[in-house]
């Protein structure tokens, strides 16, 4: 046990071992934790290979191994299997994490010390011990692995409880909603832990580090496990389940209507109520199937939970409660029981909620607080839509060794980002702050229509791929295949909106350029953007020479107009995208003649000119959105008036690639070249009036509760009283509704015509809205 101690290996031996002796250790500390370097561009686990790739803020590297592998200095994929293994593994975890994360984080860290992403790959454990995780998951993957308030699709025979009132079954138009993503909503306590493994335990979570075990049940999943085993004679768990999705528990149950027959309903109660589970076997001389009995079980187990759940959460005051642990996996049937028994004794005043990958948060949880311990608040952790699975996934492709091994998998992909990410600092109240406008897995038919989008922009978006590697000879084979990936994730939210929690465009978004990431795509843009910055460059002071030949009030309008007309040069956007590819000549005053005519759609311009007449800003703070036209021709004028009227100037850029955005590397090549071409704007980067900063966002969107620290601490600093957010993806498809401190400008095009139906106008309507804080 000498070789546990981490103040041994990890402090000062660690270092002296070669990388072999360090993945045989760590394979020895943790018999049953197999290490696999993350997998890249769809080859099998039995190659061996390393890429070294550029991601726009640094390095990454990828490779695979056959098991067991030699551990990768950058890259760590963890590997449980869940099966048998539960409680096992998460106290495994839970003891060791703290312990071994200094070492596994320095190990990850050496010889690539300036790459954005680390991506920590594949937590899959399973089981208990996670009273203290939820608080960690919820934290650091901010909301991303987020509950149900449901019901999955009904089954035949499936009648638990009759209190279906309607907590997870929402009406929309035609539309009926059978399973719903619980709203993205920041501010989650208090709630009720209800994590089911062998036992069950519940836990009481008033904050982040305030909670207190308040109960507990020994019948759980062990109890469902063991008792099927007994009357199945089937051993493995994934079976039992599947077998009591085609039982009829009817068949075995005693029911309200066998014991009172049609005299039921004279006492207000649903004949398909379970009076007694099993109470036909009793008196019943036949043999009873499998299938019968497996899912009076479930049933059985479920409803106790289940109401079990619901007195701690009722003498409590909570209405909501969290569902957990190995037991559950995302089985329709285990939801739909606890949620009929929650409703049912509750009166459909509490929600039962549950978890993706809500077999393995104490091991998340573990792991993420022992990573805290080694390096507090130096970076934050995001997931990685592209590995990760979704509710009800299938298992991954794995080789027959790897398969019989593991027994059901779940993939959760983390990244690791270098630098903290914290909320921006002028939100009125980040607790209830929402980015997103639309939630997707609500609306039937926006979600219809933007899977289709996304399907019919994929071909696009592949060309655009391997346009921008022509230099590889595979840049086709990973094209495809990343094709293939993306399409199926689509295909996967067509029939399971909330298979990855709540689904919105910005999701949509993230998971595509997850994906272009993974098959080595990090940047498709590339070529584009530096065509459009060199003439955009070109003409810069042209435009800057025609709006100093303006008076005051015709300068301002302008300006906006300038920077309206950039927002235009969006590749993300179809409608775009076809006419900048079928001509080539479509420019700046192409695309001023596009827009809509005043009154724009949402207008309040002249409520602006108004403020603008009044004392200059103290500080702007502008979240830039596309590279070329809109930046240089459109936001730099604008920055540049600011700064002639005494503004100080905060332009934040995207810190890594996504689409045709610009990002803070490009920003400050940009910014150069401007300055040498312009005086003032020369004097405000040498004066530090005008800073450039990254957001520490890699997204077409925008989230303001996930900024980077820096950006967070200079907009504090310096006290900005001004926020301009541009672009439909950072302006319409998130923050539409952000209510700020200080005033704010969102401005954008609507380049897609259905949306802009939906609001009211045609294609390249303008958005405009100034917004000043309630006093």
């Amino acid at each position: 046990m000498d070789r546990l101690k981490p103040s041994v290996v990890w402090g000062q031996r660690w270092s002296r071992l070669s990388q072999r002796q360090q993945s045989v250790w760590v394979s020895q500390l943790i018999p049953f934790l197999w290490l696999v370097p993350h997998r890249v561009l769809g080859s099998s686990y039995t190659e061996r290979r390393m890429h070294r790739t550029q991601c726009g803020r640094g390095d990454r590297v990828h490779g695979r191994a056959s098991v067991p592998p030699v551990l990768p200095l950058n890259s760590l994929r963890l590997c449980l299997p869940r099966r048998g293994l539960a409680d096992q593994a998460g106290l495994l975890l839970h003891r060791a994490a703290q312990s071994c994360q200094s070492a596994v984080l320095r190990l990850l860290r050496q010889g690539h010390r300036a790459r954005p992403r680390a991506p920590l790959r594949d937590l899959r454990p399973g089981g208990g011990h996670c009273q203290t995780a939820l608080c960690q998951v919820r934290e650091h993957l901010h909301r991303s692995l987020l509950g149900l308030h449901q019901r999955p699709p009904r089954q035949h025979g499936d009648e638990g409880h009759p209190g279906d009132r309607g907590r997870g079954l929402q009406v929309q138009g035609s539309h009926r909603r059978e399973a719903a993503a619980e709203t993205n909503h920041p501010n989650i306590f208090p709630y009720l832990l209800v994590n089911i493994g062998s036992g069950v335990s519940i836990v009481k979570v008033e904050t982040e580090d305030r909670f207190e075990w308040i109960g507990g049940s020994s019948i759980g999943g062990g109890t469902f496990w063991g008792l099927g085993a007994l009357l199945t004679k089937t051993k493995k768990f994934d079976e039992l389940l599947h077998l009591a999705s085609k039982g009829q528990h009817a068949n075995v149950d005693m029911l309200v209507q066998d014991v009172y027959g049609g005299a039921h309903q004279t006492l207000g109660l649903s004949g398909n109520l379970i009076a007694s589970s099993f109470g036909k076997s009793a008196t019943a001389d036949r043999e009873f199937c499998k299938e019968d009995m497996a899912k009076s079980l479930l049933h059985m187990i479920s409803n106790d939970i289940g109401q079990l759940a619901c007195l701690h959460a009722r003498l409590h005051r909570l209405d909501r409660v969290y569902f957990g642990g190995f037991f559950i996996r995302g089985h329709p049937v285990t939801m739909r029981t606890i949620t009929y028994s929650i409703n049912f004794f509750s009166k459909g005043e509490v929600q039962a909620l549950f978890l993706r990958h809500e077999g393995y948060l104490g091991a998340i949880g573990a792991f993420l607080k022992g990573a805290e311990q080694d390096n507090p608040n130096q970076y934050s952790w995001g997931e990685n839509y592209a590995g990760s699975s979704g509710l009800m996934s299938s298992s991954p492709e794995l080789c027959p060794t790897q398969r019989a091994r593991s027994g059901t998998f779940d993939l959760l992909e983390m990244d690791r980002l270098e630098r903290p990410l914290v909320n921006l600092p002028l939100l009125l109240d980040p607790s209830s702050y929402v980015p997103d406008t639309v939630d997707l897995t609500d609306d039937a038919l926006a979600r219809k229509y933007w899977l289709t989008c996304f399907e019919e922009a994929l071909d696009g978006v592949v060309k655009r791929a391997v346009a921008s590697q022509p230099g590889s000879v595979d840049a086709t084979e990973r094209a495809e295949k990343f094709r293939q990936k993306y399409w199926g994730k689509l295909q996967t939210l067509r029939h399971q909106p909330f298979a990855y929690g709540t689904l919105t465009v910005r999701s949509l978004l993230d998971t595509r350029e997850h994906c272009l990431n993974e098959f080595n795509f990090p940047d498709p843009y590339s070529k584009v953007k530096q065509k459009e910055n060199g003439v955009a460059l070109k003409c810069f002071p042209r435009v800057i020479r025609c709006l100093d030949a303006l008076g005051w009030e015709e300068r301002q309008l302008a300006l906006v107009k300038g920077l309206l007309a950039g927002n235009v040069f969006d590749w993300g956007a179809k409608a775009v995208s076809d006419v900048l590819e079928s001509d080539p000549q479509f420019g700046f005053e192409e695309a001023k003649m596009k827009l809509q005519e005043r009154p724009w759609l949402v207008d309040s311009y002249s409520k602006w000119l108004q403020r603008l007449k009044g004392p200059p800003h103290k500080c702007a703070l502008i979240f830039a959105d596309n590279s070329g036209i809109d930046v240089i021709l459109g936001v730099f004028p604008f920055v540049r008036e600011l700064l002639s009227r005494g503004t100080e100037v905060i332009l934040a850029c995207n810190s890594g690639p996504a689409l045709n955005d610009v990002t803070y590397c490009e920003s400050l090549i940009v910014a150069e070249r401007i300055a040498a071409m312009d005086p003032v704007v020369h004097s405000a980067l040498r004066e530090e009036r005008l800073l450039l900063m990254q957001t520490g966002s890699s997204s077409p969107c925008l989230d303001l509760s996930r900024l980077d620290k820096g950006l967070a601490m200079l907009v504090r600093e310096r006290g900005a009283d001004l926020v301009v957010i541009e672009g439909m993806g950072r302006a319409v498809h998130t923050n539409y509704y952000a209510a700020l401190r200080c005033e704010s400008l969102k401005l954008a095009v609507l380049k897609n015509s259905w949306l802009a139906e939906r609001l009211g106008g045609r294609l390249f309507s303008v958005i405009f809205k100034y917004e000043v804080p309630a006093e």
